[in-house]
C-alpha cells in the first residue's frame, strides 16, 4: 500500500497521517494538514476526482 509513496513531511509516518484522516474527518484533516480551510465537499470538481 505504501511502495513509492512520498511523504513531504517528515514528522509524521504515512500511516499515522491516514489514521488522522479517518479519525478526524476529511474536511478537519484539510483544514489542518493541508492548510486548506475549505471544506472539499462544496468544491467544483468534488464528485468528479476519487482517490
Amino acid at each position: 500500500m505504501t511502495e513509492g509513496v512520498v511523504v513531504f513531511w517528515s514528522a509524521r509516518p504515512l500511516l499515522t497521517l491516514i489514521l488522522i484522516r479517518v479519525r478526524d474527518s476529511h474536511s478537519t484533516f484539510d483544514a489542518e494538514y493541508h492548510n486548506d480551510p475549505v471544506s472539499s465537499e462544496g468544491a467544483i470538481f468534488a464528485h468528479c476526482i476519487h482517490f
